[in-house]
């Protein structure tokens, strides 16, 4: 299968068919083939909402974890 996927064909689109009703992707048809696009902002919304550790030590492994 093209890029390496090894899942179905079938399971590549009911997931794609999950993403799309979360909100996190668009489709568009066009003729046959169906585009696709990434929609950021539920994610955005998730990551400003979620709590923020005040523990510098927590704080310092997250920042050193990001750098690997």
């Amino acid at each position: 299968m093209k890029h390496g996927i090894n899942s179905s064909r079938q399971a590549i689109s009911q997931h794609l068919d999950v993403l799309e009703a979360a909100g996190l992707i668009r489709t568009r048809r066009v003729g046959r083939s169906k585009l696709h696009w990434f929609v950021g902002a539920p994610l955005k919304a998730i990551g400003e909402r979620w709590p923020i550790s005040t523990d510098k030590s927590i704080s310092n492994q997250t920042e050193e974890d990001s750098r690997k």
